[in-house]
C-alpha cells in the first residue's frame, strides 16, 4: 500500500484512505455529533445510519465473527476498549481509526 498502484483503485466499501490528521478529522467530527471545527458535516441521522448493524457473520479474512455497520466495525467484541457503542476500523496498515 506504499505504492501509488493500490492507492489509485476507488473501491467504497474497502479503501478509505488519510494521514492521521485526516482520520482525527473524520473521528473527531463523529464523536462530536458530525461537526468539525464549527460546521456540521454529518448529520446526527447521517451518524446513525452510518453506526447501524448491517450485518454479523464469520469476517473470512482474519476468521472471526464480527458485527459490521456501514464502513465501520461495531465493538460489540471490545475490539475498541470497553465502551459497547464504539466503532472504527482496524485497517490495513496497522493504524486504527
Amino acid at each position: 500500500f506504499a505504492t501509488g498502484h493500490p492507492r489509485a483503485a476507488e473501491v467504497p466499501g474497502a479503501n478509505g484512505q488519510g494521514n492521521g490528521r485526516g482520520i482525527a478529522k473524520v473521528y473527531g467530527a463523529l464523536a462530536n455529533g458530525g461537526a468539525l471545527e464549527g460546521a456540521r458535516i454529518i448529520s446526527p441521522e447521517g451518524i446513525t445510519e452510518m453506526t447501524r448493524e448491517e450485518c454479523f457473520r464469520k469476517d473470512l479474512v482474519i476468521g472471526v465473527r464480527m458485527r459490521w455497520s456501514r464502513g465501520f466495525i461495531l465493538n460489540k467484541a471490545e475490539l475498541y476498549g470497553p465502551n459497547p457503542d464504539a466503532f472504527g476500523h482496524s485497517g490495513w496498515g496497522g493504524s486504527f481509526g
